[in-house]
């Protein structure tokens, strides 16, 4: 009712006002970080918190801000290589109200895609030994270092060698040889080094 300065009152108006209280089945879940949708994590991003990752929201906003509406979720990591994991995060969402839940499952992959840094060794020669035609070679050792995987295996081919590794090979003779290192993280990026 509303009052004029001449002490008349209008008619009476109704207001209405509705109080909803939220449906857990209209939640914003966070999304889903994967290859397949060209947006996954990867493998040295350290932070795959909520905080990072987010949240479910309710109409746009956090679920703290709804009735006794809780949230929790609980992370199993599955590992691919030593570089690459995938969580899977669920989600359960607890309306206190009329006692429903509902959940979700994000999918998180950490990728590794980037193979070894590799310090080459250099080209090299080896003079033969005294009054023999003939050397005993051993080869040098790459500098490999990985961002993420833990394991770098380093296989070494060409011109007879690599059956013992880096050697020492006994009498090889006179000759021009040519070495193929390929060195690969445990998710299998791979790079070469060549020397001769």
């Amino acid at each position: 009712i509303a009052l004029d300065k001449s002490g008349n009152y209008s008619d009476p108006k109704v207001q209405t006002i509705t109080i909803r209280k939220p449906n857990i089945n209209q939640i914003q879940w966070p999304k889903d970080y994967t290859v397949l949708n060209g947006n996954a994590l990867d493998c040295a991003d350290p932070d795959t918190s909520p905080d990072s990752l987010g949240y479910p929201l309710l109409n746009g906003k956090p679920l703290e801000l709804a009735c006794k509406i809780l949230y929790t979720f609980q992370d199993s990591i599955v590992k691919r290589c030593s570089g690459s994991s995938t969580i899977l995060r669920t989600w359960l969402v607890i309306d206190c109200c009329n006692n429903t839940t509902t959940n979700h499952l994000q999918t998180i992959e950490k990728v590794d895609k980037t193979p070894p840094f590799v310090i080459c060794p250099a080209d090299f020669t080896i003079n033969t030994k005294q009054g023999l035609c003939s050397a005993d070679v051993t080869l040098p050792i790459p500098v490999a270092t990985d961002n993420c995987s833990d394991s770098i295996k380093i296989t070494i081919s060409g011109s007879g060698f690599g059956d013992l590794g880096y050697g020492p090979y006994l009498n090889v003779p006179p000759g021009f040889y040519e070495i193929k290192y390929l060195i690969c993280d445990d998710c299998s990026n791979c790079t070469f080094c060549n020397l001769a």
